[in-house]
């Protein structure tokens, strides 16, 4: 498959030996796609791996603002988003991508989760970033990621509120990708997403302020 569209971008704070089977589940089946690794772990990430960027800012600025970092230096059309507590299984980005039309948003898991970002069977659709397709230009057009445990939570309720809930297309991510959940975090068993108010009552940093790291 030709990746030349899409960019890989994940946030590993303090996750290393998952960082590397991630990378390398995802290599395996797609060796010639480019990753960003935004690395939020107080030291540096030492070593080079094949087509993957090291973004060390040597401080926790939360998942969130992690992505919106890698995006905000992403020139392809697509950006493929996943958790370093990942494995990719089998491919799927060429299913993903026939899903991806010119005015979609993304495509991975979608679920309903109320307004703190937990489960529910009503609320708000929610693509969980633990693998999702974004295409890239339609990111910008809405709320960015934030600083919270379900750092999607905005810019999907800002999908709401402008009635484009639709342009998130739900995608069979578990049969190609298993994802242990709760390898960066412990999260409560039942939750794919749970809201931490003190995080959330953070601020995020600003462009400019993610702009000012090299």
């Amino acid at each position: 498959m030709d990746c030349s569209s899409i960019t890989g971008i994940t946030v590993n704070y303090e996750t290393p030996k998952l960082l590397v089977m991630a990378l390398s589940s995802i290599h395996r089946f797609y060796p010639d796609l480019k990753i960003v690794v935004v690395n939020l772990s107080l030291f540096p990430w030492k070593g080079k791996i094949r087509n993957v960027e090291f973004h060390n800012l040597g401080q926790n600025i939360g998942h969130g603002p992690g992505m919106h970092y890698g995006l905000m230096r992403t020139k392809t059309d697509f950006a493929l988003c996943f958790d370093t507590d990942i494995i990719l299984k089998k491919p799927c980005l060429e299913q993903m991508l026939e899903q991806m039309t010119r005015g979609s948003y993304g495509v991975g898991q979608v679920i309903n989760v109320d307004e703190k970002g937990r489960n529910s069977d009503r609320g708000t659709r929610y693509l969980h970033p633990h693998f999702m397709l974004l295409r890239v230009n339609q990111y910008f057009k809405y709320h960015r990621f934030v600083h919270h445990g379900a750092p999607c939570i905005r810019a999907m309720e800002d999908l709401k509120s402008k009635g484009k809930s639709y342009i998130v297309k739900d995608f069979p991510v578990s049969a190609y990708v298993y994802h242990k959940g709760r390898g960066t975090r412990r999260l409560q068993p039942r939750e794919f997403t749970k809201n931490w108010h003190e995080k959330s009552a953070e601020p995020n940093p600003s462009d400019a302020a993610l702009s000012n790291h090299a």
